[in-house]
């Protein structure tokens, strides 16, 4: 059996690196947005201000970043941190599963599983 150090840190990890990815997919959302920002885009959420997302896209994927490392160091912080962030990401992809089925139901899957992982195994 395994004892209390060791017992879900599968998952503590697990929540940890999936942070640290959607993080990194959000700085490269980011940077793509700066390179396209003076091209005209059709879609009304961006309001013709694609460097204005390209920044909250930058915020966003730090913040990931950094609370994926805290999580692996126990952080409390960075564990309400990932919990909120992977509920936004469950209504995220529960709201695209009507275009894309398939990638919205294994991302809000995932998701779900981070939110497991932190709420039952990343307590002090």
């Amino acid at each position: 059996m395994a004892n209390e150090s060791t017992k879900g840190s599968g998952w503590i990890t697990y929540s940890g690196i999936m942070l640290i990815i959607a993080g990194a997919v959000s700085i490269v959302d980011a940077i793509w947005a700066f390179r396209y920002d003076d091209t005209i885009v059709e879609l009304v959420i961006f309001e013709e201000n694609l460097a204005a997302w390209g920044w909250i896209w930058l915020i966003v994927g730090v913040v990931l970043i950094a609370a994926g490392f805290g999580v692996m160091q126990k952080a409390s912080w960075a564990r309400w941190t990932g919990i909120v962030a992977a509920g936004f990401a469950v209504v995220s992809n529960l709201s695209w599963a009507q275009v894309q089925p398939q990638q919205g139901l294994i991302g809000a899957l995932l998701a779900v599983l981070v939110i497991y992982g932190l709420a039952v195994y990343a307590k002090e």
